[in-house]
């Protein structure tokens, strides 16, 4: 372990370090310079940042659970709700009904979607094992707005020492419709180096350019 490497470790591999470490020097404090004040303080500090770091991945994995059920009681809801919609709209409503209820009058003109024009970019928050991806348009860094007719972004990925020459080497894992996007990984994958690379998605199908690849690690 080198003193530089402290900021740049999962939470998981400091705490194993940091106890490896004062479990050294402990009891044998004058070998190493220092005191046993100095070694009682920093068992304290190691126990106060585990019991953050072990409620923090309880709140992750909470939020998890409660994320996974608001999505299934969403779709149970929409799906419910659109087959009442087509129930509607079969019963040749009135365009006046229609608008008490908030539904729009149904046109079938078929309207074309703009052609992608621009690129998403990325940016990663870090769980453990998972990388939240949130993306928004280059040409727009500060709306979180899809551009327009764009139904989502590809996300691709390469796990590796150091990206690929081509973009045939990355691998598809979602077109994601609305960020963020969670991406988890195993416990294998810890400390690996993940490069993402996103484009954007018409709602009728044409792909746009590819973003920036951005680097990530795998905390574990």
């Amino acid at each position: 372990m080198k003193s530089r490497d402290l900021n740049r470790i999962s939470d998981r591999d400091l705490l194993a370090a940091l106890d490896t470490f004062n479990d050294g020097v402990t009891g044998n404090e004058a070998d190493y310079g220092l005191t046993a004040a100095q070694t009682t303080d920093l068992a304290a500090l190691i126990s106060g940042f585990e019991t953050n770091v072990d409620a923090l991945d309880a709140a992750r994995a909470a939020e998890d659970s409660a994320k996974g059920a608001r999505d299934d009681s969403r779709d149970d809801l929409v799906s419910d709700v659109r087959k009442m919609i087509n129930l509607v709209r079969a019963n040749d409503v009135s365009k006046d009904l229609l608008g008490k209820a908030g539904l729009d009058e149904y046109d079938d003109t078929q309207t074309a979607s703009p052609s992608p024009t621009s690129a998403p970019f990325a940016m990663i928050d870090y769980g453990k094992l998972r990388h939240k991806i949130s993306f928004r348009d280059a040409n727009t860094p500060n709306s979180e707005a899809k551009p327009d007719g764009m139904l989502g972004a590809e996300i691709w990925r390469y796990i590796g020492d150091a990206p690929p020459e081509s973009y045939k080497s990355y691998e598809f894992v979602t077109l994601d419709t609305g960020s963020p996007y969670d991406c988890y990984y195993d416990a294998s994958d810890a400390n690996k180096k993940i490069y993402y690379i996103l484009r954007w998605k018409s709602k009728n199908g044409e792909l746009g350019e590819w973003s920036e690849t951005v680097e990530a690690t795998v905390n574990g």
